[in-house]
């Protein structure tokens, strides 16, 4: 898959990410040039997620985020915000 120009600066927020199809989910948004933020409540899967895309040269931010709590989801997105604009 080719980086699509539609991508590049956009940011993506996706939840989930430390394992299945989330995890692949994140991985397709980095692979096609977004910016990935991957949320979820397990902090090793989190980081492996955001290992790969590091390793694949994609920018990725890894927050801890339980989102059947809205202030945790608020938190999240207030950090990658942060982080990427």
């Amino acid at each position: 898959m080719q980086k699509n120009e539609s991508y590049a600066g956009k940011v993506a927020f996706v939840t989930g990410a430390g394992s299945g199809i989330g995890r692949a989910t994140a991985l397709a948004f980095a692979r096609v040039g977004a910016s990935v933020a991957v949320a979820d409540i397990g902090e090793q899967g989190n980081q492996e997620t955001a290992r790969l895309i590091e390793q694949e040269g994609g920018r990725t931010l890894a927050v801890r985020c339980d989102v059947t709590g809205g202030d945790n989801v608020k938190a999240a997105l207030a950090k990658t915000v942060e982080t990427f604009g």
